[in-house]
């Protein structure tokens, strides 16, 4: 299960990220002479696909009860081991 703190530490970080690339994607199609209603329609797209995704892997992990994945940095390379198998 999520802690709060988790989750408010994820809601800050993805709204930011996306209010940034939400900003440099108006700047640039008010550029390029795109209408601004068609901007906004675009924009809320890509929020309401990145919101489902966010919903699906928290539910994920919620079913699965711990971490969907491990990292383990010790082996020389980056190695997911998904399920969240425990290190030692």
């Amino acid at each position: 299960m999520m802690t709060t703190s988790e989750a408010i530490g994820l809601g800050l970080c993805l709204t930011g990220a996306v209010a940034v690339v939400s900003y440099l994607i108006y700047l640039k199609a008010t550029s390029e002479g795109h209408v601004v209603s068609v901007i906004w329609r675009g924009l809320a797209v890509i929020w309401l696909c990145l919101g489902a995704a966010v919903a699906v892997l928290i539910g994920a992990r919620t079913a699965l009860g711990d971490a969907l994945f491990d990292v383990s940095l010790g082996h020389g390379k980056v190695w997911w081991q998904p399920g969240g198998a425990r290190q030692i």
